[in-house]
């Protein structure tokens, strides 16, 4: 895992501060990658706005890593990993678990609290 400053280098909290925006205008899907009503899951949003093409609709952090551009690898790494490093659980078991609201809540604390560092 990489130190706070280092995330605050990368600037991982300008993406997670889009990742809530994202979630908070779809809408979260706790069950699927994508719903037909056009709610996503929180893996599947992070690769979203890390440059995932919308057909690799999954929630396996491999798949996705795989199928992400070389420039959204490493931020969608760093993403993920900030964000599990923090609830101190799976991403997928946590967000589903909380509210969309407590989670792009939590999600915001979580860049807030690397943009200051």
């Amino acid at each position: 895992m990489k130190t706070l400053h280092q995330l605050k280098d990368e600037k991982v909290y300008v993406d997670l501060k889009h990742l809530a925006e994202f979630i908070d205008a779809a809408g979260f899907s706790p069950t699927f990658p994508k719903d037909d009503k056009g709610r996503v899951s929180l893996p599947f949003a992070i690769a979203l706005i890390c440059g995932a093409q919308p057909h690799h609709a999954s929630d396996d952090f491999e798949y996705l890593l795989r199928v992400l551009p070389a420039f959204g690898r490493t931020r969608f790494a760093n993403c993920w990993d900030a964000i599990e490093a923090e609830v101190d659980r799976d991403i997928v078991e946590w967000s589903n678990s909380v509210s969309t609201a407590d989670m792009c809540e939590r999600i915001i604390s979580i860049a807030m609290s690397i943009e200051l560092s």
